[in-house]
């Protein structure tokens, strides 16, 4: 369907049916991990290098990679062989590999157990900054510059807005800001996570008007 609206917001809209047949000879991928190394922290980086599709003389080949973590993330799909995750924390996982080809017909799963790197012992979360925020209008902005952690480095930092709208993470404590819709008093939530998966958790409340 495709629809064209004018300057004045008056819109037409024209249809075209179309059909597109999978041949019958068309044969299913086969997914290969060639490999699975967790050399940092806990993030392992994968390899589905081998994998091949028996119909790439008709032009056929593998579209896309669908990586299942084994940690109740979302899978990744990407168009290249290689892939990383980082992982919540340290730990053993089942990391699953499905191939689909041009026409999006999916191989067999393989699957292959990963462990990260151990979390030393003692580790400590992060040490959190979180000045009150400073608002101007419906306009917060808010900073954790200052927090830090001795023991591994801070992973990434979340904040929560308590409006209802999506969170926002980043890996730098750069100043944030965010544009409430309403007036009200709203909870900002401060999540510094390290690089093993501990976090620490600072509130702070704000009034807009």
């Amino acid at each position: 369907m495709l629809t064209v609206t004018d300057v004045w917001g008056k819109f037409g809209t024209a249809t075209h049916a179309v059909t597109i047949t999978e041949p019958g000879s068309n044969n299913a991928p086969t997914a290969v991990i060639a490999s699975g190394t967790c050399p940092t922290f806990t993030t392992c980086a994968m390899s589905g290098t081998g994998s091949t599709d028996p119909d790439t003389a008709t032009g056929d080949g593998i579209r896309n990679y669908v990586w299942s973590w084994g940690d109740g993330t979302p899978d990744t799909t990407g168009t290249t062989a290689s892939q990383s995750h980082v992982y919540p924390l340290a730990g053993s996982y089942t990391v699953t590999l499905r191939v689909l080809d041009k026409w999006g017909r999916s191989s067999g799963p393989v699957s292959l157990g990963v462990t990260t790197q151990t979390e030393p012992a003692g580790n400590n979360p992060p040490v959190v900054t979180f000045p009150q925020p400073t608002c101007t209008g419906r306009t917060c902005s808010v900073s954790s510059a200052g927090t830090t952690d001795t023991d591994g480095g801070i992973r990434s930092y979340t904040w929560s807005w308590g409006d209802g709208t999506l969170d926002t993470t980043t890996t730098s404590t750069a100043t944030q800001s965010h544009a409430y819709l309403a007036a009200g008093t709203y909870t900002i939530t401060l999540i510094a996570t390290d690089n093993w998966g501990r976090a620490t958790t600072v509130t702070r409340n704000v009034t807009v008007t």
